[in-house]
Order: C-alpha cells, then sequence, then structure tokens
C-alpha cells in the first residue's frame, strides 16, 4: 500500500509540460540549435519565459569570455611571445568573473563574488611605495602605515580596536616598494561597517604630535628586529646595491635619522600627493555584491582628490635601472654565511615575466629541516642535498613596474660557500643552453598548482585583484594564465635565459651577518679599477685579469694597474668604458676623506676620523694637501687609455706618468708584485660599483695613439656538406674535454658525448656531441673567443 500511495503521489506531482509551439519559439530565440517541430498549433505572443533569457545571457557571457581569451590584451603581448591557446574552454563556465567599475573621480572598484562563502575580504591598495620618496622623505610611506590606525575625527585609537574586536574582524596593512594596502577580512554581515572604517582612516586621520613622537620609538624598535632577520638585511642590501642611485634602493623603513626628523606635514604631503582616487582600488571577495559596493563606495570615498595630474606614472619620471655589484659585511662570530646573488628581472607587464616564474620553479628551493632533495626534481636541489653544501637555499623573482631581480638566496657553512657558489652558478646559467622538456613540464605544472593554492582564501583574491589592477591595469583570468604558462618550452626558457642571465653583471650580496650596518651613501662607497671593469655593462668589452690599487703615499696620489689581458669586440676605449673609470677616479682625488686600498685578497678598510673629523691614517699627518682640480685630472686621464693600449701592444714592462702630484704607474704582470694580505676584521657594508654616468665635460681629444686591436678571427668555412655543431653560447673555446686530452679529430664520438668545452661567466660549459659520428673537422682554434651559433665541428653520421 505505501509504495501504491508514493507512485501515485508521484504522478500527481508530474511537471508541467510547456506547449511544443512554446518550446519551438524559445528554442529559435536562443543561441543553441534546436530541432523543428512539426505542431501546426498558433505559435504564443513573446516575450519568451525567463529561463531562457538567464540561456540567453549565459551563452553571451560565455562567448564573449572565449573571445577575450583568444584576443588577451595587447598591452600583455609584444611581437614573438608566446600566444596563449587553450582547446577546451568548459571550465571557464565555473570561474567567477572579476567586475571592476571606474567612478568619475577615477577611483576603481573591483570585486569577485562568492555568495555561498559566510566572509568577505575588503580593502583599499594604492599605488604609492617606498620607491616613490626621495633620500630626505625615505620611510614616510611606511611611518604614514603606523600613523593611519591612531585615530580619526570621528573615532579614537580605542573606538578602531574596539569596533574591530566586536565584529569579530582583522584589520591589518603593510607597505612595499611600490604599494601600500589596508584592508579588512570581516563575516559577509559587517562589510559596510568595515568599508566605513577604512573610508574614515583613510580620508579623516589625525596625525597628533604625541601620538608621532611615540611611534617614531616603535618603528625604531621595529627596525632594530629587522636587522636581525637575515633575509631581510640581505634582499634591503640587495635592492640598494643592485638598483644604486635609484628609487628601488631605498629601503622600505627608511633610514633611522629619517624616522627621527618624520612631522605631521610629510605625513599630510605624502597623503595629498598620493592617497588619490586615480592611485587607489577598492578591491573585495567574498560575500560581495557588486552593485552594493558601489554604492557604498560612492557615499563614503568623498574626499579624495580626482586630479588627474597624480595618476601619472612617476616610474617613468625617474626609472630604476639596475647595476652590477657587490656588497659584503663581515662577521666572523656567526657560524653560517647567509648571501644572495641576483640578475636583471622582467617587469610585471614584461610578457618573458611568465617564463621567469617558470625558471624559478626549476631551480626551486630546499631546506635541511625540511628534508628531501635527493629524489626532488631539481637539479639544483638534488646537487645541494646529496652533497651537503648548505642549510637551505630558495629561487626568487620579483617584479616591479618597470624592472625586476632574479635570482638565489643561500643560507651556508663558510667552508662551503666554494662549492655552493659553483652549483648555483652552473644549475643557474645551464638554463641558457641544456634544457629538458620533461623539467619544464613539471616546473609549470608545479607553478600552476601553487598559483591555485595561493588564491584558496578571500584576502589572497583580493590582493590579486587589487595587485594587478594596479600593475596590468585588468584581472588576467586563471584561465589565461595557466595558458601562457603551459605554451612556455624548453626553447623558451633557453631564450629568456640568454636574454636575462647569460653575460649579465650579477648583484652578489655576500655576508656573515650580525652586522647592523645600514646601506652606506654614494659618496661612501669605495671604488676600484677591479671592480668598475670586471661589471661593465657593454656586453662587447672583455677584460680578464685587471687587478689594481689606489692608495694615498704622503701627499700625492698613485694609481698602480696590473694589466693581464685586454680584448676588444669592436669598442674604443676611450670613448666607452674608461671615461666612466676617468670620473670614477676623479672623485676620488676630489674626496681627501676616502683612502682605500683594494686588492683580490683583502676588503676596504675605512679611514679613522680624529674628533674634529679630518681622517686619520697609520704614519700619516691629519693635515690636508692641496688636491688638484678636477680639469687637470680630466686632461690627465683623458690619456689613460691610450697609454694602457700602448702597454699592452708593445714590449713594455712598465710605464711611469706624472703630472702635478698624480702619479700613474703600469706594470705588467710579471712586474707587479702582489699586496701585502689586509687583517681580518669586521667591516661595514662596502659596495663596489659604477656611479650612473654623468655628462662629460669638453675636453680636448686624445693625443692618437696605435691603431686599435685587430678582431678575432672568423671560424674557418667547413667545405662539408653536413651541417656543423653550432656554438650554444659565447665564450672561450677549448677543443678538449678536459685538460691534458688531445682533440676528437678522427675520433668516432655518441650523442650526448662531451665534445669540447666553452668557458663562460668563469664556468667550464660541457658541450655534447648533437649526433653520433666522426668528428671530420675543428672548425674553431683552442683557446680563441666564439659567439652564439658559432660552428665548432662537422661530423660526419
Amino acid at each position: 500500500m505505501a509504495m501504491k500511495h508514493l507512485l501515485t503521489t508521484l504522478a500527481r506531482r508530474r511537471p508541467h509540460r510547456p506547449p511544443a509551439a512554446l518550446t519551438a519559439a524559445v528554442r529559435s530565440q536562443s543561441t543553441s540549435p534546436a530541432v523543428a517541430t512539426s505542431s501546426s498549433s498558433p505559435s504564443l505572443p513573446s516575450p519568451p519565459p525567463p529561463t531562457a533569457m538567464v540561456y540567453d545571457r549565459l551563452a553571451e557571457e560565455v562567448k564573449s569570455k572565449i573571445k577575450r581569451l583568444e584576443n588577451p590584451d595587447p598591452r600583455f603581448l609584444k611581437y614573438g611571445s608566446p600566444h596563449p591557446s587553450l582547446t577546451d574552454h568548459s571550465h571557464i563556465l565555473t570561474a567567477p568573473e572579476t567586475r571592476v567599475t571606474t567612478l568619475p573621480n577615477g577611483l576603481r572598484v573591483a570585486t569577485e563574488s562568492n555568495l555561498a562563502s559566510k566572509t568577505a575580504t575588503v580593502g583599499v591598495w594604492i599605488d604609492a611605495g617606498s620607491r616613490f620618496e626621495n633620500d630626505e622623505t625615505n620611510g614616510t610611506a611606511h611611518f604614514l602605515e603606523h600613523m593611519i590606525f591612531k585615530g580619526t575625527e570621528q573615532r579614537t585609537a580605542r573606538d578602531l580596536e574596539e569596533e574591530v574586536e566586536n565584529m569579530g574582524g582583522h584589520l591589518n596593512a603593510y607597505t612595499s616598494r611600490e604599494q601600500t594596502t589596508y584592508y579588512a577580512k570581516v563575516l559577509h554581515s559587517d562589510v559596510p561597517k568595515a568599508l566605513s572604517i577604512l573610508a574614515d582612516i583613510l580620508q579623516n586621520s589625525k596625525f597628533d604630535d604625541d601620538r608621532i613622537l611615540r611611534e617614531r620609538d616603535v618603528i625604531l624598535r621595529e627596525m632594530e628586529e629587522v636587522e636581525k632577520q637575515p633575509d631581510e638585511v640581505i634582499f634591503d642590501h640587495l635592492h640598494a646595491t643592485a638598483f644604486q642611485y635609484s628609487p628601488l634602493a631605498r629601503t622600505i623603513l627608511g633610514p633611522s635619522d629619517n624616522i627621527k626628523t618624520i612631522s605631521k606635514e610629510h605625513l599630510q604631503n605624502y597623503i595629498k600627493t598620493h592617497y588619490t582616487a586615480p592611485r587607489m582600488v577598492i578591491a573585495a571577495s567574498g560575500a560581495i555584491k557588486h552593485e552594493d559596493l558601489v554604492g557604498s563606495v560612492k557615499g563614503l570615498f568623498t574626499k579624495l582628490s580626482g586630479d588627474p595630474a597624480t595618476a601619472s606614472q612617476l616610474v617613468a619620471e625617474e626609472p630604476s635601472f639596475f647595476t652590477g655589484s657587490e656588497v659584503r659585511i663581515v662577521d666572523d662570530d656567526l657560524p653560517l654565511a647567509h648571501f644572495a646573488v641576483a640578475f636583471s628581472g622582467a617587469s610585471w607587464t614584461d610578457p618573458d615575466s611568465i617564463p621567469l616564474m617558470v625558471m624559478q620553479a626549476m631551480l626551486g628551493s630546499w631546506n635541511k629541516n625540511v628534508g628531501g632533495g635527493k629524489h626532488m626534481g631539481s637539479e639544483l636541489a638534488q646537487r645541494v642535498a646529496i652533497n651537503d653544501i648548505a642549510e637551505n637555499y630558495m629561487a626568487f623573482n620579483t617584479n616591479y613596474k618597470d624592472t625586476g631581480l632574479f635570482g638565489v638566496f643561500a643560507t651556508a657553512k663558510e667552508d662551503c660557500l666554494d662549492d655552493l657558489a659553483y652549483a648555483i652558478m652552473y644549475e643557474v646559467t645551464k638554463l641558457v643552453y641544456r634544457v629538458s622538456e620533461a623539467d619544464v613540464i613539471r616546473a609549470r605544472n608545479q607553478l600552476k598548482s601553487s598559483l591555485l593554492l595561493h588564491l584558496d582564501g578571500t584576502s589572497a583574491v583580493a590582493e590579486d585583484i587589487g595587485r594587478q589592477l594596479l600593475t596590468y591595469g585588468r584581472r588576467i583570468p586563471l584561465a589565461e594564465m595557466c595558458a601562457r604558462i603551459d605554451s612556455v618550452d624548453a626553447s623558451t626558457i633557453k631564450r629568456v635565459a640568454n636574454r636575462f642571465i647569460y653575460d649579465r653583471a650579477c648583484s652578489a650580496p655576500v655576508t656573515r651577518l650580525g652586522s647592523s650596518a645600514q646601506p652606506s651613501q654614494p659618496q661612501q662607497h669605495l671604488l676600484s679599477f677591479h671592480n668598475c671593469l670586471n661589471r661593465c655593462p657593454i656586453p662587447s668589452l672583455q677584460i680578464s685579469g685587471l687587478q689594481s690599487t689606489v692608495r694615498k703615499q704622503s701627499s700625492s696620489w698613485k694609481v698602480q694597474a696590473q694589466l693581464n689581458e685586454v680584448k676588444l669586440f669592436g669598442v674604443s676605449l676611450v670613448g666607452g668604458i674608461w671615461n666612466i673609470v676617468c670620473e670614477i677616479i676623479i672623485d676620488y682625488f676630489l674626496n681627501p676623506k676616502v683612502a682605500a686600498e683594494k686588492s683580490p685578497n683583502s676588503v676596504p678598510i675605512n679611514n679613522k676620523k680624529s674628533e674634529d673629523g679630518s681622517p686619520e691614517g697609520k704614519g700619516e699627518s691629519s693635515s690636508q694637501t692641496n688636491i688638484p682640480d678636477a680639469a687637470s685630472i680630466s686632461a690627465f686621464m683623458a690619456q689613460v687609455s691610450d697609454l694602457i693600449k700602448l702597454v699592452d701592444s708593445r714590449d713594455i714592462v712598465e710605464l711611469e706618468m706624472k703630472q702635478l702630484d698624480l702619479e700613474l704607474v703600469i706594470r705588467k704582470k710579471e712586474a707587479l708584485a702582489p699586496p701585502p694580505p689586509a687583517p681580518a676584521s669586521q667591516q661595514p657594508a662596502q659596495y663596489y660599483s659604477m656611479p650612473p654616468p654623468q655628462p662629460a665635460a669638453a675636453a680636448p681629444p686624445p693625443a692618437p695613439g696605435p691603431p686599435a686591436p685587430a678582431l678575432p678571427a672568423p671560424a674557418k668555412t667547413s667545405t662539408s656538406s653536413h651541417p656543423p655543431l653550432k656554438c650554444p653560447m659565447a665564450g672561450t673555446f677549448y677543443r678538449c674535454p678536459a685538460p691534458g686530452e688531445p682533440p676528437f679529430v678522427g675520433d668516432k664520438v655518441q650523442k650526448g658525448q662531451v665534445i669540447c668545452i666553452i668557458e663562460a661567466m668563469k664556468l667550464m660549459n660541457e658541450i655534447e656531441a648533437d649526433q653520433s659520428g666522426t668528428v671530420a673537422e675543428i672548425l674553431v682554434e683552442d683557446g680563441k673567443p666564439v659567439s652564439v651559433d658559432t660552428p665548432l665541428f662537422v661530423i660526419v653520421p
């Protein structure tokens, strides 16, 4: 009986079937194909039912999303970049849409709704950070972040804390080099309250003098804590030395002297120029309705300046340039050394930023405390774990609006540093010429997995929306991002590595941490010929084995340069690097407070100062002598390049030249004795680099010297019909597979067998045969420089 009753009930509740004519009318107006019906019933009047209208809108949205995916924003593309492509677009239907509304004053409101969630994150992302400050106001952005929560005209600091606590929410902020963020994570019912608090603190904050005094001590204590964190100190010095004389070199916290002088006027001026509507994005994620949020923002953010002049990109006015250089902090009391090596990276909108992310995943990370590594996919992790040459390491890829940093940070014991540095440079440079598709596929999967796992939460999604709108001007869908990642292959990795890594000056802060020294000012930099020339940004100028010392002897300066080898590839020394070197030496001569001695076995030592500020030297008088003027020194140094070429091209052992109280001594390697090693002691951070090029003063042309050295002879032309094995990189060619072994002429080789060596960036790179056969010809002389795609061997199968 029960079963019979159930069947009867189901029959009564049978769904109503619409007439066939209605079905035909609905299908004819839909974007989906339909089968014609033979019903002769008269057609019913429009409009169609709401379900059909919803279906039409859904179909149009799907087509629109697919069209945007197949034709992405051209600002993110350039000629030759990988074009994203997908074969299956079905998963786009389930992806939430990011909606963006721009208000009349330039303020952007962006949301990604998930009404099934019970929480929401709403925040304000501002295009303001430490790079938009100057040397006098460095630290204002971070100071303002602290002061913004100390009370407004409507709420005291206690009221703010109690209101957030009563909601059970989380209110936080952070400052970076390019962005400042204030956000709150609350229950979905408390979103209007959280938005009201954010609007109040950003527009009505009061900066009481007593609060400013109290917050100074808080920030100074915070600086002391940061100086105890090795990674924070390393990356501050890394930016300071990699982007010298540019905005990105400034720290986020700022120097302590600035913190002690920041006033209410500084904070108000910074808000007036940077906290404006065109430079802000209000992003929200979770249980948010876009229309409701836009209406609330219009009513709350009414005091923001809408001046379009503030929307101009300050990065274009003061860009940052990468400078290859080095900084060291020595502290023998610490058991471990922390160091980072970095190369110039890509900006946010550079298409090659995606391959760099894949390269970061290929290098990976490893920590001894976590274990593993011997069976990881990263060959660098395997090498480090098997040989036990590090405590941990981490590859990093940092992007900014106009540049970036790509490199590796590591911690190791002192006796393992050489092996670790070699392993890192070997694996990094190997990306230039030896990359397998299996490694690239594994790195792509790891990168996509990490991106998706990172976006698991409303706060992460809101942060992603705000950051991308400030950097890209739009939100990149996950489908498009995954398509761009999947388009990276082994050839793309090699091309990008050749662009950013090979033959690029690198910035390597090395420290055994413990020193609290701040990055020194440009006038305190101790420069030398060795650091300037070996880190020359001109890729076609190669100078090897150059050692130098700069010392002050009694009342005169002496410059000694050891010249081992100078190779030119179509670049004039006079018109190129030597003008910059002359300016560097002039800076030395015109600064009587600097007296330094630099050798390969010692570090520069600062002179001690007496109580009255005059420099003291051991066995030297503190009285200052007359310093020649800049014009005399410029005329003197204009002849340096000709003299060096003269010594190199003639059978001259020593050349000495005097003018005024300056003396120049150039000796060849066998004539110059090595300087004595300096005693080990703890030193503050020292930078070695080139200052930014200054306009050269008009000077008479130098006397004509001997002709420039001839260019290296090109490789021999092969008479064989077989395609030659070409060089994958630029460097020095050695035709033997190892020192002391005979060349391979007439020998049989197998595919993958090491056939020669290319020395590049002080690393011996093994070149493997691309096919099995007999070595018929060697087209390059032993020890000669080669470039990319230079024919090396002819192998007859």
